[in-house]
């Protein structure tokens, strides 16, 4: 972390870190971007007087089930239909809790209920995980904000602290807000709404408990890191002293020049300092920051503005702006304008992207760019930032897709052919509103690259009859589809698709599609028709990475091909088959059924680039 070579130039301990917990300046942004969200929530139920049952409210509702809980479109909607009908059904103050907390830290665990990231979070400080979220007795620790205080509120089963892994039914609360002996908290689903609410606390700034029918009420309190270490905002820092030590990181370091590209060590280290210049800075305007980062790694300029003929300077302009600032600027108040880039004549053919030609003769169709690093590679490093909670079997699956659809890089981008554009290491596509779905699950950190929905606007792909048009939600301020395909908007969408709450998004979008796959061929093969055979199918995708590599890139490539291939696979297959004979019948599988769909690339990529993660 390069806030310890921070660390290291300053004699003071205020941005001293350990190493199993974050600095007070990396804590200080999380409370920030909270309280941001908290206050935008608040404004939209006017101060908890609005009802969910009011004109508009169940929208929101609907978004904290699937940014929150982690629920897809429709999972969301089936919930919001019934507690229409009945507004005691699928309570949803979990999936607002999780809303808020993952806005501040998209690692959050998204939880359709308290006891799941209470337990979680618990599990995190018995285990010593590194995630920045331990769950403490309420008599251990005093509250700050950003703090979790979770109670019971079953009357047979009482929620504690060492049962909360056997699902007691409980509530948890947010503190925003500490004055004297109580502590304001947010909560949703409290009246049928959010609203704040009064804690009382101890002389010592404890939860002072409570009995509610003979029990304790509070069971856990949550905190963001382990305690001892501040959490109110930093306030007492010099904004000069900050400012001249983060120029003096970048010359010790010696990552303080740029020639005619940025490097993304440089990119990095500018990451590190930014969050410091947003705290201590009253400067808003993104193009003015972006010129501070700009000139301080090219001391040599003197200021000198960049004249347009400059097509090195202007270049590592945007990528400042694109990967550092407009990431690092919390706009979750007002809507952000659209990034700009300085060179106001738009170029059809964006530096870095590949210029893809199809046909004869050929013709230029659109752009292609890869990203340097792997997959694999991305998501541990996500991991041991704690940002993401992701298992070593799902990595190797992701990376096995990843071998298929972008020759194993984090994002890829294309823009050539008839989906507009397709993104990330599951090519999730325009066209199959798949990209729509994926920015539904973190629009605020798409806004910061000026990907919005738009409603208004809608897309339209003709279809040969009797199939109906497809028909998907369009990108704001972009009416015809195909300018998507070249230029800034291209940039934007490949830098997107690098951000790493854009990409902790995808991983959750990736599990969804996996169980919906999943659950799509089981009803495929549980038909007589079909053979009936889908537990033996399960069995060995979930006994061989090959077989689920196959299956899952065959099927985010082409669906009712692969579901062939499964039936196909297990005409031949019975009690003796081995898993290496299975996958030799599910290879054929999928050579078959690519065939009856006269599919003419086939499935060899599949099958070769699968076998490896």
């Amino acid at each position: 972390m390069l806030f310890h070579e921070l660390h290291a130039l300053t004699i003071s301990k205020e941005f001293e870190i350990s190493p199993t917990a974050f600095s007070p300046v990396e804590k200080t942004m999380m409370v920030q971007r909270l309280l941001a969200a908290v206050d935008t929530e608040l404004a939209l139920w006017n101060q908890g007087q609005k009802k969910e049952s009011d004109s508009g409210m169940y929208v929101h509702v609907k978004r904290y089930w699937m940014e929150g809980a982690g629920l897809s479109n429709s999972g969301a909607q089936t919930k919001i239909t019934e507690r229409q009908t009945n507004n005691k059904k699928h309570p949803w103050s979990s999936a607002f809790i999780s809303y808020i907390m993952r806005k501040a830290y998209p690692g959050f665990h998204p939880s359709t209920a308290h006891n799941r990231y209470a337990f979680w979070a618990k599990q995190n400080r018995l285990q010593n995980r590194s995630y920045p979220f331990h769950a403490y007795r309420v008599e251990e620790v005093i509250i700050e904000i950003g703090d979790i205080i979770c109670n019971s509120r079953g009357k047979d089963f009482i929620a504690t602290y060492d049962n909360v892994d056997r699902k007691p039914e409980s509530h948890g609360d947010i503190v925003i807000a500490i004055n004297g002996n109580t502590a304001s908290v947010i909560g949703g689903n409290v009246n049928k709404n959010v609203a704040t609410k009064k804690v009382v606390l101890t002389a010592a700034g404890k939860v002072q408990q409570k009995s509610v029918n003979g029990h304790p009420h509070y069971f856990t309190v949550i905190k963001m890191m382990p305690p001892g270490i501040a959490a109110s905002v930093a306030t007492s820092a010099p904004q000069t002293s900050l400012i001249d030590l983060a120029q003096l990181f970048l010359q010790k370091t010696g990552i303080g020049t740029v020639k005619s590209e940025i490097s993304d060590a440089q990119l990095a280290s500018l990451k590190v300092i930014f969050p410091m210049i947003r705290l201590f800075s009253s400067e808003r305007d993104p193009n003015k920051l972006t010129d501070k980062l700009f000139f301080w790694m090219h001391p040599a300029r003197n200021n000198k503005p960049i004249a347009d003929g400059e097509r090195d300077a202007i270049k590592v302009w945007n990528a400042i702006k694109v990967r550092v600032v407009l990431p690092g600027i919390s706009q979750v108040n007002t809507p952000p304008a659209l990034p700009t880039i300085i060179n106001t004549q738009q170029p059809k053919f964006t530096p870095g992207f590949k210029i893809v030609k199809r046909g004869n003769p050929a013709k230029v169709k659109g752009l292609a760019r890869y990203a340097e690093k792997r997959l694999d590679q991305a998501l541990l490093d996500l991991r041991r930032k704690s940002l993401i909670d992701i298992s070593d079997a799902e990595i190797d699956l992701f990376q096995r897709i990843a071998n298929v659809e972008t020759s194993g890089k984090i994002q890829g981008i294309n823009t050539w052919d008839s989906a507009i554009v397709s993104i990330g290491f599951m090519q999730l596509t325009l066209q199959h509103g798949k990209i729509q779905k994926w920015i539904n699950r973190t629009p605020e950190t798409f806004k910061r690259y000026g990907i919005m929905l738009d409603h208004n606007i809608q897309y339209k792909w003709t279809a040969k009859a009797p199939k109906k048009p497809n028909i998907q939600i369009g990108i704001k301020g972009v009416k015809e589809k195909s300018e998507l395909r070249w230029g800034e908007w291209a940039n934007r969408f490949y830098e997107a698709g690098l951000d790493d709450e854009v990409i902790v998004a995808e991983v959750d979008l990736a599990r969804d599609y996996m169980r919906e796959h999943l659950d799509q061929v089981k009803r495929y093969l549980t038909k007589p028709e079909n053979g009936g055979k889908h537990e033996v199918f399960k069995n060995f995708y979930d006994n061989s990475a090959y077989v689920r590599g196959m299956f899952q890139a065959g099927y985010n490539n082409l669906p009712a091909a692969t579901r062939k291939a499964t039936k196909y696979a297990l005409e031949v297959t019975n009690g003796s088959t081995t898993i290496d004979q299975f996958i030799k019948n599910f290879q054929q599988g999928l050579i078959r059924g690519y065939a009856d769909l006269n599919d003419k690339e086939g499935p060899g990529g599949i099958i070769k680039k699968t076998n490896h993660p």
